[in-house]
């Protein structure tokens, strides 16, 4: 047996593409039992069965930062979000923590430059105005507040028509994180900010009813 390998090494064999694809596979699959905590993926398994016979109806807001942004850009988006959040808790922004934020906006890579465009100036201003504005939006709401607030304020396209409304929806619908904030909030609720791939965000919890099954239809 040795002979054998020592001429299949002395042939170039092992250094084939054949053979480094099929060392490979095997490879990976003998470490694949030891990469796995199986007693984590039975607790997320548990988890995701346990929410599944529960769903939740929530409406959020959004404040879009890239996975990779600065960190200047990050406290940015953050610092916008708290501020949209003690709103929704009745603690309108001050003057003072208004021009706090404003400060944050300029040295952020976003704000405004010598090289910067039309579409920066614009960007710029919708997130300066979404703060001064909160306040009279607030003040002005003649149903929900998060509704009006998400309307003026929230970064997710479809806000200005539903309110960031998301309806019903159960374990596995949305990302994780978002899953864990929606569950782990109370009806009535707002959650703290949260971060997911899409940037941060507040979720407020509207209501929660058990699991109605799925239906198939046909018209």
């Amino acid at each position: 047996y040795k002979l054998k390998v020592k001429e299949a090494e002395a042939m170039k064999l092992d250094t084939s593409e054949s053979f480094q694809t099929e060392l490979a596979g095997y490879r990976k699959q003998l470490a694949q039992p030891y990469l796995t905590d199986k007693n984590v993926n039975d607790a997320l398994l548990q988890e995701a069965y346990e929410r599944m016979k529960t769903e939740v109806k929530a409406a959020h807001i959004l404040i879009r930062i890239a996975e990779d942004a600065l960190p200047k850009d990050t406290i940015e988006a953050y610092t916008r979000l708290m501020i949209i959040r003690d709103a929704l808790a009745g603690k309108n922004p001050t003057p003072a923590k208004i021009a706090e934020y404003e400060t944050l906006l300029k040295k952020s890579s976003s704000a405004l430059t010598k090289a910067s465009n039309k579409q920066d100036t614009v960007n710029y201003n919708a997130k300066l105005n979404a703060v001064k504005g909160l306040a009279a939006t607030m003040n002005s709401a003649a149903g929900d507040k998060f509704t009006a607030v998400a309307k003026k304020t929230s970064e997710d396209p479809s806000a200005v028509d539903n309110g960031g409304d998301l309806g019903y929806f159960t374990s596995l619908q949305m990302v994780y994180p978002f899953e864990n904030a929606a569950f782990k909030t109370n009806v009535g609720q707002v959650s703290k900010p949260f971060r997911t791939r899409f940037g941060y965000h507040l979720v407020k919890v509207v209501d929660k009813r058990d699991n109605r099954g799925e239906v198939t239809v046909a018209h």
